[in-house]
């Protein structure tokens, strides 16, 4: 697809660590493939796009923005489930606008629960997803 779009690639497979140590925080690269996995709760993801990530290597894109940064430091500590969420859908909005990432596509996931074996997954929240380990600690067999 790339070719067809006049863009030449020569891909690479690297050991996520050797590229995490070869990219970041040196950002020597034009097109990087990369996929991060998160619990329900955001703050995994949100804290890649911090300003203090990019020291880390958790950065890959070198994004800085204070706003953002002040953001993540209310959302972190709000005990308001409402107000949280603002803050969130907040942050979203702005990488969103400043085009951190260009998201060339989402793979697809299929996951299966053993309905017949085991009741009490967690079915009825917005994402399911068996690296969330909820529903692990709530199933158990049907007799």
């Amino acid at each position: 697809m790339w070719k067809e779009i006049g863009v030449g690639l020569q891909p690479q497979a690297i050991d996520p660590d050797a590229l995490t140590a070869l990219c970041c925080p040196a950002f020597d690269f034009d097109i990087m493939l990369w996929g991060w996995g998160s619990d329900p709760d955001p703050n995994l993801l949100l804290n890649v796009m911090r300003t203090e990530s990019i020291a880390t290597g958790s950065s890959e894109t070198g994004y800085s923005n204070a706003r953002y940064d002040a953001l993540y430091d209310q959302q972190v500590v709000e005990l308001d489930l409402q107000k949280r969420k603002a803050l969130v859908w907040e942050m979203q909005r702005q990488v969103h606008e400043d085009a951190v990432y260009i998201i060339p596509y989402y793979e697809m996931q299929v996951q299966a629960l053993r309905t017949d074996r085991f009741s009490g997954w967690i079915v009825d929240q917005p994402k399911l997803d068996l690296s969330d380990v909820s529903s692990l600690v709530s199933i158990t067999p049907v007799k």
